[in-house]
């Protein structure tokens, strides 16, 4: 039998009139300790838990005698001791706590300690040593509906008074209390005894003090494992200045404790600026060992972490290991309670499940849920097989509860059977599909249009109504990754200098990092061209003013688009996956050692607004050297020789501005002379682009000039004219005409230097 202690604490706080000591359970402080006397090598920690606040906790036990929390005092003066709290309990009607109280005085210490028994000093003391007999009572637990309800016990500690001999004091200075649960239905009990306590409070009339924390190693017992690091008071919190990572595109030295699990109270500390609750913890390798031997195995005892997994109606459903079997299970956080849907009977090891690496995540529709194995039954049953060619992410979707998959021809998709068996190929719009076969396709929540990838081009397809839209061409083939937070788009397998967020259907791709006019067409969150991302970072999406990475060693960046000193890294927890809880204002990340909830405690903030991107016009002016001049600033002055036969008047297109001209039959020369603004066009060259391109066709006898001393010349045949005289003045002469026509000055150029690059 092995009997070993755990010291846990107590903080003493300040006296008023009687005194007081309210309770704390904090490792680092002496007052308590609790011990669990049990035959297998299953640590101390299982038997007892501790609340995230320190000021409850929970003893378990299998058996009556098993499992003790013990409080030790140092008091002052004698007289009559209150211990008040509160108790509930959790377990099988009849579990009650036996409550031992006693004490004594310093001469019994040294005469029964272990370090002074037998020696001369203890022979000495022994003449003067006192105890207080054990005194033993119940509380019942009341209930087993786990409501609180509150307590309170006196105990007397008498004056011992001086030696009648030699007049020593003889007072008693230390006292103990020890709760024991135990049940008259021991062996009847059909789970473990699960009795709380919190708020507890020892008051009396003298100074009460706790003794130093005094940890014991029991015989033949091996050292605790070393914690990870704890937070210092120096901690700077969460909060890193983005900008250095941003600006050179590395992280040499990335800012994050050593690996290793820690405890909730570690978390708290190390991460002053997260909300961080653990929503339920995995077990430890080593308790699913040691589990098989107990009498009442802990319910999740096999459970994470998980093969896949997917947040469903407020619910977290993963595949996970059952000894030689895996299984598909069902975790409500409202409850706390587990549910096993489907059991793979099969003698094989979750490591030969098909997408056990968890790239194909698990997809719940409602009515089925679809996974390597198939389409699972969510209410439970055997699972209809997938298609073989279901075998990467992108080559399945889910719109609702209906599947569709990439087909095996150009532009064609296939919709499935709730039972995974082919239906039909959809009958979208041929005029708008690809030349090519789809490469993969991905949904959108909460609509009914899927995403669909061929080479460059980004597709938006309705299958409802056949309805085909191209969303998008790249100059590159683009990597997609769908995340809880939506599709991200980048150019490179792994290295996002490039950044694209999906807006969803019919929005714009917004652009977070890298250069605007790579990806004409796009709206651009401010700042994205000094953003220059490190390789290896994996993106995960965005929410609120934060774009949140997962860099190397799995830890979570939440890089601030407004103020990108003011950005988070979030401490001591490794993830793989994350999911977005029912209500959307947290994570979920699938962490190292338990499912944790996470949020910033100021919030996500609001998205910076987005602007206008570059558009291809943009890009073919770069490349010109020209610049757009708007007429409705930069024309002075228009002259007609006869306007009731050639004019020209300013027409709103659009956004712009366009110079548009009408031309009745004309037997004679008629002239339009346009002024620009000469501080405008001195030293740079003008070109008109005239619509339609081929007005040439329409009127021969249409000449452009710059006056009468600088000649004309017909528009060229794409519709253009170029002026180099840096005047500003552009005439339009009409020697005849045998029809009514009208045409535009679409555009109005103008080059940055003295002559176009092109």
């Amino acid at each position: 039998m092995r009997f070993s202690s755990l010291l846990l604490s107590a903080i003493l706080l300040p006296a008023l009139g009687a005194a007081e000591l309210e309770y704390r359970f904090l490792p680092e402080k002496g007052g308590w300790h609790v011990s669990a006397n049990t035959p297998y090598d299953i640590p101390e920690e299982y038997w007892y838990e501790i609340s995230p606040e320190g000021n409850s906790v929970l003893l378990r036990a299998e058996r009556n005698n098993q499992t003790a929390l013990t409080l030790e005092n140092t008091v002052a003066a004698p007289g009559n001791y209150t211990l008040s709290g509160e108790l509930r309990s959790q377990s099988d009607p009849g579990a009650r706590f036996k409550v031992t109280f006693g004490g004594d005085n310093p001469d019994y210490r040294v005469w029964r300690g272990p370090d002074t028994r037998g020696t001369p000093e203890a022979r000495e003391a022994q003449k003067h040593a006192m105890w207080i007999e054990r005194q033993s009572r119940e509380l019942a637990s009341g209930n087993s509906d786990g409501q609180w309800r509150k307590f309170q016990l006196t105990f007397l500690v008498p004056d011992a008074g001086n030696c009648t001999n030699c007049g020593r004091n003889r007072r008693f200075d230390h006292i103990f209390m020890t709760f024991l649960p135990v049940s008259d239905h021991e062996q009847a009990m059909t789970r473990n005894m699960e009795l709380e306590l919190r708020n507890l409070k020892l008051t009396g009339p003298g100074e009460i003090s706790q003794p130093p924390p005094t940890p014991k190693k029991a015989a033949g017992q091996k050292p605790p494992a070393k914690r990870a690091e704890t937070a210092k008071p120096e901690n700077p919190g969460n909060l890193f200045d983005a900008r250095p990572m941003l600006k050179s595109g590395s992280m040499r030295n990335p800012p994050f404790p050593p690996e290793g699990r820690l405890t909730h109270e570690q978390l708290i500390r190390l991460n002053p600026d997260f909300f961080i609750r653990p929503i339920f913890r995995y077990p430890p390798e080593q308790e699913r060992k040691y589990s098989s031997y107990l009498r009442f195995p802990p319910v999740a005892s096999s459970r994470g972490p998980f093969a896949a997994a997917t947040i469903y109606d407020g619910k977290f459903y993963g595949i996970c290991r059952n000894g030689k079997q895996s299984e598909l299970c069902e975790y409500d956080p409202a409850s706390g309670k587990w549910r096993t849907l489907w059991r793979n009977t099969a003698p094989e090891s979750i490591d030969n499940y098909p997408y056990g690496n968890g790239n194909v995540p698990l997809l719940h529709t409602g009515a089925v849920i679809w996974s390597g194995y198939g389409g699972i039954p969510a209410n439970g049953g055997a699972p209809a097989p997938l298609p073989d060619f279901f075998r990467r992410p992108g080559t399945y979707a889910l719109l609702g509860r209906q599947l569709y998959a990439v087909g095996p021809g150009p532009g064609q998709l296939l919709k499935f059977k709730p039972n995974g068996r082919p239906d039909q190929p959809l009958v979208l719009d041929r005029q708008n599909l690809p030349p090519d076969k789809f490469e993969g396709i991905w949904s959108y929540p909460d609509s009914r249009t899927l995403l669909a990838q061929a080479g460059s081009r980004l597709y938006e397809i309705q299958p409802a109504t056949g309805m085909v839209r191209r969303k998008l061409q790249f100059y590159e083939i683009p990597r997609i990754i769908d995340t809880p937070l939506g599709h991200i788009l980048t150019l490179r397998q792994d290295y996002p200098a490039l950044l694209t967020v999906d807006g969803g259907p019919g929005q714009s791709l917004l652009l977070i990092a890298g250069p605007p006019n790579f990806i004409p067409g796009i709206r651009v969150l401010p700042g994205a061209a000094d953003r220059n991302l490190p390789p290896k970072l994996k993106p995960l999406g965005l929410k609120g003013q934060y774009l949140l990475l997962q860099a190397e060693c799995h830890r979570l960046l939440l890089i601030n688009l407004v103020r990108p000193e003011r950005s988070l890294m979030l401490r001591g927890i490794g993830f793989g996956r994350f999911h977005l809880p029912p209500d959307g204002n947290a994570l979920w990340l699938e962490g190292e050692d338990a499912l944790y909830e996470i949020a910033p405690r100021g919030g996500w903030g609001s998205r910076p607004d987005s602007q206008e991107g570059v558009t291809i016009e943009d890009i073919r002016l770069e490349q010109l050297g020209a610049a757009r001049l708007d007429p409705s600033l930069a024309l002075q002055q228009t002259y007609a020789s006869d306007a009731d036969l050639f004019r020209v008047r300013p027409v709103q297109k659009g956004k712009r501005q366009v110079l548009e001209f009408t031309a009745e039959k004309i037997p004679f020369e008629c002239r339009v002379s346009l002024q620009f603004a000469p501080e405008l066009t001195a030293g740079k060259s003008l070109r008109l682009v005239f619509k339609p391109e081929k007005i040439m066709r329409q009127l021969p006898a249409l000449r452009i000039g710059e006056g009468t001393n600088s000649g004309s010349a017909p528009p060229a045949a794409d519709g253009t004219v170029t002026l180099r005289s840096g005047s500003g003045l552009v005439e339009l002469i009409l020697e005849k005409s045998d029809q009514p026509v009208t045409f535009t000055i679409d555009t109005v150029l103008i080059s940055k230097g003295k002559e176009f690059l092109r």
